[in-house]
């Protein structure tokens, strides 16, 4: 064991290429999963992202993302160059968010072999590499944000890092500013790795920085916050020049704090594997059928036993870093207990489990490589059954993952339903239709506008489907089919009437109907 570590630590390559190759293997590893099965995770959210990337191509220059105005679409502007130097698809859109996730790997992979060796820093990166099949929700198709998110916050950890260890000279202490600033405009879930880098500035001694010891304190402080007013700067415009509906700077209620507590720990699982609902696919079905998030079996416990081992073991790393004025291993380990503590009196997680489960996505690159770190740790020991024990519940762990994952791209199409509903629309003439707006988007991406559906319950993404749909002399309606049968339905002031059967699949069914109130005045 200890000559496999000593090889590790003699390899000529830098910490930087290894991290570099890190993200590399993190972004092949999935390739399976951007190509052959985006469909897993491909629902109502990611087909206003992939959307937004052709509108973007044909003019249209939102600053966030449709429908809301808190996340910047800037991945919808990657996908519509890549759109334009290649053609759309979806695969192609979410190449991006893939992108951001190993960059962000890359970085966290760095980290941790600055603050250990390279030994330790390997061994996490090949839990983070491989993940758990949770992290794929969001990083193999267009999605809203959280890819982005949590590339800029390790972007910001990385700037601490420098300043921290090679001084804070006014260059740097700007770039940081601008980069934090900018990055909480973009994309809130970055906020715990600027709290994480705000402890380390405040509790951190070393050669290079002292808070307490700054030359010109005053005025590198006036220069790191001009940084972030600039950053920053263009979210303070859009608020000075429009009413602003989310909220999401607050504080949740008493009693949905205790209930974000609670959902905190509940959550954890979801990063080791170790819940039944977070290694499945989260697409069209997802709310459709009974989610179990309790453990789903002896091996879940144990698992959920683990993830909580390694939570602690951050916490010691926590502890002995501040000690020891470890840089790199203070702000991974505080990253994760500051998205824990931002979590629970978030006005946003509102004690809803979905919220609390999400807004930890910024932890789980560094629950990853402490679970390498850890296992790294326990294999160094000098006691052989300790080094045993450790090896096999390793390889137990990342086994466990990729049979979970290979099982992902051995299930059922998610979209199996929604490309029948489009087939037999086009064998029935017809490019209109109406469903649920998530149901809606689908289809508008998957058959890149050629048919368009408006949502019939939701549209201030995609206004411009109303008209579009409502000048149809017929549409289809896509509905569940355990819904009431209509002969006759409404839509933007215009009636329609059952004008064909209802054609049924397992959960989904289609029916074509015909406008009865032609604008023209017949029927």
């Amino acid at each position: 064991m200890l000559n496999f570590k000593e090889s590790l630590n003699r390899l000529s390559l830098s910490a930087g290429t290894i991290a570099g190759l890190c993200g590399f293997f993190s972004f092949v590893f999935r390739i399976p999963f951007l190509l052959f099965r985006y469909d897993l995770h491909f629902g109502g959210d990611s087909g206003t992202a992939y959307l937004m990337g052709l509108h973007i191509l044909n003019g249209d220059r939102p600053l966030y993302h449709y429908g809301q105005d808190y996340n910047v679409a800037l991945e919808a502007y990657a996908s519509a160059i890549l759109f334009k130097i290649f053609h759309p698809s979806i695969p192609l859109a979410g190449s991006f968010c893939l992108f951001e996730w190993s960059a962000a790997v890359s970085l966290g992979v760095y980290l941790l072999i600055r603050g250990t060796d390279k030994f330790h820093g390997v061994m996490g990166g090949v839990v983070a590499v491989i993940g758990v099949p949770y992290t794929l929700h969001y990083i193999v198709a267009p999605i809203v944000g959280h890819p982005l998110g949590v590339i800029l916050g390790m972007l910001i950890l990385w700037q601490t890092f420098f300043l921290i260890t090679s001084g804070p000279t006014l260059a740097r202490l700007f770039l940081w500013g601008f980069t934090a600033g900018a990055g909480f405009f973009m994309q809130k879930l970055c906020a715990p790795h600027i709290a994480a880098s705000l402890l380390a500035f405040i509790f951190l001694k070393t050669s290079a920085w002292n808070p307490l010891q700054l030359e010109k304190p005053l005025q590198k402080t006036a220069v790191a916050l001009t940084g972030a007013l600039l950053g920053f700067f263009p979210e303070i415009w859009y608020r000075l020049h429009h009413n602003v509906s989310n909220n999401l700077i607050g504080f949740a209620d008493p009693l949905s704090m205790v209930k974000n507590f609670y959902d905190v720990f509940r959550s954890v699982p979801a990063y080791f594997d170790a819940q039944p609902i977070s290694r499945e696919a989260e697409a069209v079905y997802f709310f459709l059928q009974h989610r179990h998030i309790s453990p789903g079996g002896p091996l879940d416990i144990f698992f959920i036993i683990m993830g909580f081992t390694v939570v602690f073991f951050a916490w010691k790393s926590l502890k002995r870093s501040y000690v020891e004025k470890n840089a790199p291993l203070f702000l991974l380990a505080s990253l994760i207990f500051a998205n824990m503590a931002m979590v629970v009196p978030s006005l946003q997680a509102g004690g809803d489990f979905w919220n609390v489960r999400r807004y930890l996505y910024p932890a789980a690159i560094p629950l990853s490589l402490f679970a390498g770190f850890g296992w790294a740790c326990l294999i160094e020991n000098h006691s052989k059954k300790i080094q045993w024990a450790a090896l096999a519940v390793g390889f137990l762990f990342i086994g466990r993952v990729l049979f979970h994952e290979y099982t992902l791209l051995r299930s059922p199409d998610e979209l199996r339903e929604i490309r029948w509903v489009i087939q037999g629309m086009k064998e029935e003439g017809l490019n209109r239709g109406l469903a649920h707006w998530g149901h809606a988007y689908i289809i508008d991406a998957l058959t890149d506008e050629q048919i368009i559906v408006a949502g019939r319950d939701f549209n201030d993404r995609f206004p411009e489907y109303v008209p579009l749909v409502s000048q149809a002399d017929r549409i289809a309606l896509i509905e569940m089919k355990t819904d009431p049968l209509e002969k006759k339905i409404s839509f933007a002031g215009n009636d329609y009437q059952m004008d064909g059967s209802p054609q049924d699949d397992e959960v989904f069914r289609w029916i074509p109907y015909k406008k009865i109130n032609l604008k023209s005045g017949n029927s």
